[in-house]
């Protein structure tokens, strides 16, 4: 669980040529943190929706019922 004392160092591991931040990651609580929106990608590169999948499935590993 995370606190709101905690401190904790935020990676950056992506961003785009504009500067914008598309994913960080807290490695002390795996926390992974990404801008993308697979749900308008998927009809255009069908790989997303697997990866996608694969996402929510390892986010659901410890945190759904």
């Amino acid at each position: 669980m995370i606190h709101s004392n905690d401190v904790f160092e935020i990676h950056l591991i992506k961003s785009a040529r504009d500067g914008v931040i598309e994913a960080i990651e807290v490695k002390e609580e795996r926390i992974l943190g990404v801008q993308w929106h697979p749900e308008e990608m998927v009809h255009a590169y069908p790989e997303h929706l697997s990866l996608f999948k694969k996402f929510v499935a390892e986010s659901c590993r410890t945190t759904c019922p």
